[in-house]
C-alpha cells in the first residue's frame, strides 16, 4: 500500500488546517479503494500498521508546526529553551488505525525564572495543537489525556515530581498513569527531553518492587471474556448486543502485561511487537507464549483495523456473526492467549520473580 507513503509530500507541502484535513480523510479513501484491503494478509499487518503511523507522524508534525507559527504571532508567553510535543498510548506504540483520538502531551525546560511565562506560551501551543488536531479528524480525548491538561503539560523538573509521586502513592490511579506514561514518543520538538522523561520514569520504577508488584496486579484485569470452556462472552445487552470489544479483550491484556515485563526486566521499545520480541530474545518469555502473542497481536490489530476501515470509527467491537470461520478461531486462540499471558504475570507477582533494582 505505497499510496499512503505517497501522502507524505502532500502533507509536507500543506499549508492549511483544511488543507490537513483532506489528507487526512485520504487515508480512510485508500485504505477502502485498496482491492486487496477486505482480503488484508495477517502477516502484512505489521507492516500497514507502520505506514499508517508514517503518516500520522507526518500530518501531526505538520500540524504543530503550523500551531506553533500561530502561537509566535500571538505573541503569547517566552517561548522555553527546548519544549517537545508528545504521543502516548497506540499512536507512541506505532498501532494507531485510521480513526482515533488524541494521547499527547508537552514536556519542555526553561530558566526557573522564566518558568511562569514559559508556561504561557506552552499552555497557548496547546490550546492552538489540539483543536487543530481535532479539526484535522483527530478527535480530543474523552479522558482528557491531552496537552491541555496540566497532568501531561509539564516543566520538566515537575514531570520527575509527579512521576515520583505516582511511585510513592501506587494507588490504581497512580499505576494507571504509570502505565500511560510508559508510551511516550516524540512527535515534534527536542526528542532529548522525552529521552530523560522515560530513563527518570524507569530509573524511579525499578527503585520500586511495591509499585512494580501493583502494577503487575492492575495488568491482570480487565478480565478477558472466554470460559473455561472456550466460550467467548460477547456484549448481551445494548447497542453493542451480540459483539465483542476487541481492544478490551485482547489488546489492552495483552499491552499491559507487556508493559509490565518491560518494567521489570529493563525493555525500552516503542511498538508491542519489539517488545515482546526483545523480552523473548532476552529469553524473559517463553517461544511458545512468544509465538502466541504475535498471533494474538496481530489479530488484534488486523480486526481493529479491518472494522475502522468498515465502520468509520474507531470500532472497538467486531460483530462475532460477522467473522470468517477462520478470524473468529484465530479470535478465540488471541484470547486463550490473553489469558495465559496473564497467568504468566500473576505468577510473576504472586512469586516475587523480580527485584527492584537502583539505577
Amino acid at each position: 500500500m505505497n499510496e499512503l507513503l505517497h501522502l507524505q509530500d502532500k502533507i509536507e507541502q500543506a499549508n492549511s488546517i483544511s488543507m490537513l484535513r483532506e489528507l487526512h480523510d485520504e487515508i480512510l479513501m485508500i485504505l477502502k479503494g485498496h482491492p486487496d484491503f477486505l482480503s488484508l494478509n495477517r502477516d502484512v499487518t505489521f507492516s500497514v500498521y507502520k505506514q499508517l503511523s508514517i503518516v500520522h507522524d507526518a500530518l501531526m508534525y505538520r500540524v504543530l508546526k503550523l500551531a506553533e507559527i500561530e502561537v509566535e504571532l500571538r505573541g503569547i508567553g517566552q517561548r522555553p529553551d527546548a519544549y517537545c510535543w508528545y504521543i502516548m498510548g497506540s499512536g507512541a506504540r506505532h498501532e494507531q488505525t485510521v480513526r482515533t483520538d488524541q494521547d499527547n502531551g508537552i514536556i519542555f525546560d526553561c530558566n526557573e525564572g522564566n518558568k511562569e511565562s514559559c508556561y504561557q506560551y506552552i499552555n497557548e501551543l496547546a490550546k492552538i495543537g489540539t483543536s487543530y488536531m481535532n479539526d484535522i479528524g483527530y478527535p480530543f480525548c474523552e479522558g482528557h489525556v491531552m496537552a491541555t491538561n496540566p497532568r501531561w503539560q509539564k516543566q520538566l523538573a515537575d514531570w520527575e515530581r509527579q512521576i515520583k509521586q505516582y511511585v510513592e502513592g501506587h494507588t490504581p490511579d497512580d499505576i494507571r498513569y504509570l502505565l500511560i506514561a510508559s508510551d511516550l514518543r516524540a512527535i515534534y520538538g527536542d526528542p532529548r527531553l522525552i529521552v530523560v522523561c522515560k530513563r527518570n520514569l524507569q530509573r524511579l520504577l525499578y527503585s520500586s518492587a511495591m509499585t512494580l508488584k501493583r502494577m503487575g496486579e492492575h495488568c491482570l484485569t480487565p478480565e478477558v471474556p472466554l470460559s473455561f470452556f472456550g466460550y467467548i462472552h460477547a456484549e448481551r445487552w445494548g447497542e453493542h448486543a451480540g459483539k465483542l470489544n476487541i481492544k478490551q479483550a485482547i489488546y489492552v491484556p495483552i499491552i499491559n502485561c507487556i508493559k509490565f515485563l518491560c518494567a521489570i526486566y529493563h525493555v525500552d521499545k516503542d511498538s508491542t511487537w519489539e517488545r515482546a520480541y526483545t523480552l523473548f530474545a532476552k529469553n524473559h518469555l517463553p517461544h511458545a507464549l512468544y509465538e502466541d502473542i504475535c498471533i494474538a497481536l496481530q489479530t488484534a490489530l488486523y480486526l481493529r483495523l479491518l472494522y475502522s476501515v468498515k465502520e468509520q470509527s474507531s470500532a472497538d467491537y467486531v460483530c462475532l456473526r460477522d467473522l470468517h470461520e477462520q478470524d473468529r478461531a484465530l479470535l478465540k486462540e488471541g484470547l486463550k492467549t490473553a489469558k495465559v499471558l496473564q497467568r504468566y504475570v500473576n505468577k510473576l507477582v504472586v512469586n516475587a520473580q523480580y527485584e527492584a533494582t537502583n539505577l
